[in-house]
């Protein structure tokens, strides 16, 4: 039987955190190893932790790190396990099943090495809002990754590998992470089916419509798509944004946001600030 890594980066989501454990310790398949890294979390998070210990084999390690992929790559640092897969703290798997799925497909398909599916965009109180999926599956290639991240990140798992994330970035770390895997020619499996729920709330950094996220954005992009035109648009995006935050007018990040839409359709996602 294929065993299982779970890892949750956790800094400041005691309200969320008791959610994603339960979502982890409910699964059908018994073969599950449960890692948090915690970043010294201040709030009631380690109280939560604390509280559930006895009942549930959870492994924690909770000291100051350089950001949420440098506490993941700790994680994958200590995963020995055949297939792994990381859950934000304030994000959880759809249903008790997920993960008894997710390994049925690895076992039917061996020479699969990425596994990626749709989800649930939820509010903070867990309730569905619409369903998270590609718009093509022609998406999910390499050649369309290096224009826009088009995975969800809480519905993806892989086969246990010597990858680990940039811990430069605070945004896109999870894009570029599976577009390297791409890259280096990893055999990519889309299967449309729900196997998460990705939780919208005000302090989720990759919600955050900033400067910075689109600043990473470029760099992303710039090192892995020789595309000019989607280079300079991105690069545009950051700017309007900088200038947007300086200035104090939002108006400006909804122009952008409003030519950011009217190019991708145009330029079938060939330009696109995502």
């Amino acid at each position: 039987m294929l065993t299982v890594t779970v890892i949750t980066p956790s800094f400041m989501q005691g309200s969320f955190i008791d959610q994603c454990i339960e979502s982890v310790r409910s699964q059908s398949y018994p073969y599950i190893r449960h890692i948090i890294i915690d970043a010294k979390s201040t709030d009631a998070t380690m109280d939560v932790i604390t509280s559930i210990l006895g009942t549930y084999p959870v492994e924690v390690i909770s000291e100051p790190d350089e950001g949420p992929a440098d506490a993941i790559n700790k994680g994958l640092e200590m995963a020995t396990s055949d297939v792994v897969c990381w859950l934000n703290a304030d994000d959880t798997f759809l249903d008790a099943t997920t993960i008894e799925r997710v390994v049925n497909l690895f076992e039917e398909n061996p020479d699969v090495e990425l596994l990626t599916g749709d989800g649930y965009y939820v509010d903070e109180d867990g309730k569905q809002l619409r369903p998270i999926r590609p718009l093509k599956v022609s998406h999910i290639t390499l050649e369309h990754m290096r224009y826009s991240d088009y995975m969800l990140q809480p519905a993806t798992f892989w086969r246990s590998n010597n990858f680990r994330l940039n811990k430069e970035l605070n945004y896109t770390f999870d894009w570029e992470f599976f577009l390297s895997m791409f890259e280096h020619g990893m055999t990519v499996l889309y299967v449309p089916e729900y196997f998460a729920c990705y939780r919208i709330q005000d302090n989720s950094l990759t919600h955050q419509d900033t400067a910075g996220r689109k600043l990473e954005i470029y760099k992303t992009v710039k090192r892995h798509n020789d595309f000019l035109p989607q280079r300079a648009w991105c690069l545009i995006v950051y700017w309007l944004y900088s200038l947007a935050e300086r200035t104090r007018m939002p108006a400006i990040k909804i122009v952008a946001r409003t030519f950011n839409y009217v190019l991708r359709r145009l330029t079938a996602h060939r330009i696109i600030s995502s």
